[in-house]
């Protein structure tokens, strides 16, 4: 980095600016952009030391580097700094969604869905389409894919094979209950006489 020599890092030149004299320091960008700052009085004065002129050219919004190649300008910085904005996703033309709808009405029923073998990626492949287009499209104008249908019979079945199992564990239950009762009952009776020989 320059120490107090201001023309190592700025293009010192002395001339006349809105009717005054002096020295004026000028600070360049590697984009061609450049920016001055008075330095001194008089055309022959002595230009203010780096620091100075460092603190001006920061408050314009500058990066003073440490060479005079190495400028960073307000514009430039943003740009360096700045997210660039990403495409917006590319959107069907008006081709595009007919194409799309006449498919999906081939392989698609409201009522009970998309055909064995088909759902919206597939229509995609086969139109080359995103299959999002696919997708806003059948919700759009054809609706949501359908929940698929209940087989009431084999629920059915499903409930009385597993009422069956129940009753057959609750039987179970209640024959083990059974005999643990009687159990009780004949512990209870040795249990009464043994109390009656300690009583006598």
């Amino acid at each position: 980095m320059a120490g107090s020599d201001s023309s190592a890092l700025f293009d010192v030149v002395a001339k006349t600016r809105d009717g005054k004299a002096g020295q004026y320091a000028k600070i360049t960008c590697a984009c061609g952009k450049s920016y001055e700052v008075f330095a001194s009085g008089g055309v022959n004065g002595r230009p203010l030391p780096v620091e100075p002129l460092r603190r001006k050219f920061q408050r314009a919004g500058w990066i003073v580097g440490s060479k005079r190649t190495k400028h960073t300008c307000p514009v430039c910085q943003t740009t360096l700094t700045g997210t660039p904005k990403a495409d917006p996703p590319p959107e069907p033309t008006p081709a595009d969604r007919r194409a799309i709808l006449e498919a999906l009405e081939i392989v698609f029923c409201p009522e009970k869905g998309f055909d064995d073998g088909y759902d919206d990626g597939r229509v995609a492949e086969e139109k080359n389409v995103p299959r999002k287009w696919v997708e806003d499209i059948r919700e759009q104008l054809l609706g949501p894919i359908p929940a698929p249908p209940v087989d009431h019979i084999a629920e059915a079945r499903a409930a009385l094979k597993d009422l069956a199992t129940a009753g057959a564990e609750l039987a179970d239950a209640v024959e083990a209950a059974n005999k643990a009762r009687l159990r009780v009952a004949d512990q209870l009776v040795v249990l009464s006489k043994h109390l009656e020989e300690v009583g006598r």
